[in-house]
């Protein structure tokens, strides 16, 4: 009877040890297999050299599924319901990642960029259909990155590794997919140092970072402002350019304390600038990021540091690029009437290389239009350009606004855009960006560079 006692014992045992693998091995949301389950899967294949290529691609829901208001159950309905979908495309080759809205999918067929091409847009397809929840439909999307073995990698944590490299890199670029390469692995570690230093450079008090400043003459060619522009000068790094360090500030949440750190020394600088007896002191202009814009508090904040500097906020333009309005163009406005009540001025940085441009102009406080550079670099020789610009001043003046072009290099530019009717200038040819508090610099430095 005891021996009878105990292999019931032992196998009750058993049977709960089976069932407390099974639950470790699903997740308990999706009700996926677990990314440690794909490892299990595939060792013995990769162990076989004779094993054919495969694909590992990471898919991961895009800020819309983050950013967007949900219960936890909601939330936990929706990634079930990719999950499911994710399935009825590649059964029995899904898993659930770390990451709660992340998901692996192996790619079992021939292949080649094609293939790849194929399953990512039939992923993105599957997670883009309406999910439909108590009468409401919500809209998701995803990025997507492929390692391939053996050519990215020989294990699975290499694999998925290389594959997460490839979609950092793809949603950093806002594309929809992407597949490993070597040079991805470069930039990938390069942003990671980027990420540590500059966590570390703000930890230690931001005596890192600088501001430089471009002047920006109006039509007699005097200073009207100038352009704040942060530099960041690391021991371990270098000098990291501002295309570099700022995305990283973006993607990792660093770029809301540069911001506010950027407009207070702007703020701290300006004080000390005053205009000639005729002129009005010169304005200086400061870029906002998309990411600064979702801040809910971000006009009080400006604001507020406005005032504790002790600098009227009607000497500060803000710079904002026509992708951070149209993200959310109701939160935009209610942000920007909110600055434009208090004085601040506000300019639409690279007008015309976006979208949605004249969606918005007649709504949202604009005081001046920027005319990208990359339209002043051929308007000399280009009738096109040279019409397009026409057509940005005329816009400008028609809001009750004024036009600056940036990037002016040559005389003959800066001849065309006065004959056009632009106001403001910005370029090289009247002074780079210095680092330096003195209003005198700049204007030394600018007759230095037009009349050189």
């Amino acid at each position: 009877m005891e021996s009878n006692g105990c292999r019931e014992l032992l196998a009750l045992e058993r049977e709960q040890n089976d069932r407390l693998r099974q639950l470790l091995s699903v997740d308990y949301v999706t009700g996926l297999p677990v990314r440690r389950k794909l490892g299990e899967v595939l060792r013995p294949r990769i162990a076989d050299s004779n094993s054919l290529p495969f694909a590992l691609a990471v898919v991961r829901l895009d800020e819309r599924f983050r950013r967007r208001p949900m219960s936890s159950e909601m939330a936990g309905v929706l990634l079930y319901g990719v999950g499911q979908r994710l399935t009825e495309r590649a059964p029995d080759r899904v898993y659930q990642s770390w990451r709660t809205d992340e998901y692996i999918v192996l790619v079992d067929d021939t292949v080649d960029t094609d293939v790849l091409a194929e399953t990512s847009a039939a992923i993105r397809e599957a997670i883009q259909r309406p999910f439909s929840s108590s009468g409401v439909n919500i809209r998701l999307g995803c990025h997507v990155g492929f390692a391939v073995f053996p050519e990215h990698g020989r294990t699975v944590p290499e694999l998925l590794g290389n594959a997460e490299i490839a979609l950092g890199i793809v949603e950093q670029r806002e594309d929809s997919s992407g597949i490993y390469h070597a040079d991805m692995g470069y930039r990938r570690r390069r942003q990671f140092a980027i990420e540590q230093e500059i966590t570390d450079a703000i930890q230690s008090g931001l005596d890192q970072f600088s501001l430089a400043f471009q002047p920006i003459v109006d039509r007699t060619c005097a200073i009207h402002g100038a352009e704040a522009l942060m530099r960041w000068d690391n021991d371990a790094l270098g000098s990291v350019p501002p295309a570099e360090f700022i995305p990283v500030a973006e993607q990792y949440g660093q770029i809301q304390i540069l911001g506010l750190w950027a407009v207070y020394q702007a703020a701290t600088i300006a004080r000390t600038w005053v205009g000639d007896d005729h002129l009005e002191p010169p304005v200086v202009s400061l870029n906002v990021s998309a990411v600064q814009l979702r801040d809910p508090d971000f006009a009080e904040r400006i604001i507020d540091l406005f005032a504790t500097a002790s600098v009227p906020p009607g000497r500060f333009r803000l710079e904002l690029t026509e992708s951070a309005i149209v993200e959310d163009p109701e939160r935009a406005r209610e942000t920007l009437e909110t600055l434009r009540g208090f004085g601040v001025q506000l300019m639409i940085d690279d007008f015309g290389t976006g979208f949605s441009s004249f969606t918005y102009l007649h709504t949202l406080p604009i005081d001046t239009i920027k005319i990208a550079k990359e339209f002043v670099d051929t308007i000399v020789e280009s009738s096109h350009s040279r019409a397009i610009v026409r057509s940005i001043i005329h816009v400008a003046k028609g809001i009750g606004g004024t036009a600056l072009a940036e990037g002016i290099e040559t005389l003959d530019q800066f001849d065309v855009l006065m004959e056009e009717g632009c106001d403001y200038f910005q370029g090289y040819l009247f002074g780079r960006p210095q680092v330096t508090n003195d209003l005198n610099t700049l204007v030394v430095a600018s007759d230095a560079e037009f009349r050189r």
